[in-house]
């Protein structure tokens, strides 16, 4: 994940992965960090919907959970696994259901993130062969002078909820 075009290589990789069941999509996440004591997570994973989340590391995960790149559902979790989520840019639309767990380690930082697809009004899935579009990112705060900010997809321009940088989400069966 990079959104330099200077140096396509982060310097502090991340890693994402998926499964989906009947019930809902479990993302997980891991975020190289050799200094993760200085992460910036003040916002208690009790609070939801706080302004300032983005200030702390964070994941932000924009799902068009329709495949229809009409719409999309963004979700940032911190480091301690606190939520801000959004339809579009209405702050009001609280994601029933998700759950969070973060983990520290010696030198990096986890996340998983379940969504159920019950959080959506409408969605498209599950089963093989269906897709949503996305992207993910991840805003790396931690000792504010060494900044790094990633996309899964990325067209090195606009916001991360552009989406025409929206990649393919399969749902593939193994």
């Amino acid at each position: 994940m990079a959104t330099n075009k200077e140096q396509p290589q982060p310097r502090f990789p991340t890693t994402v992965q998926a499964v989906w069941t009947r019930r809902g999509v479990t993302f997980g996440f891991r975020m190289a960090e050799p200094e993760p004591e200085k992460l910036a997570r003040d916002i208690g994973a009790d609070t939801r919907d706080a302004a300032l989340i983005w200030w702390n590391d964070n994941v932000e995960l924009f799902l068009d959970v329709t495949g229809g790149q009409t719409d999309y559902y963004q979700i940032i979790v911190n480091a301690n696994g606190s939520i801000a989520d959004f339809h579009g840019k209405d702050a009001s639309w609280d994601g029933e259901g998700i759950r969070t767990a973060a983990a520290v380690g010696a030198d990096f930082w986890s996340l998983e993130v379940y969504v159920p697809y019950t959080a959506f009004p409408k969605v498209s899935g599950p089963a093989t062969g269906a897709a949503w579009n996305g992207n993910f990112t991840r805003h790396r705060v931690t000792d504010r002078k060494d900044r790094e900010y990633q996309r899964l997809n990325t067209r090195h321009a606009g916001p991360s909820n552009d989406q025409n940088a929206f990649g393919p989400l399969p749902f593939v069966e193994r």
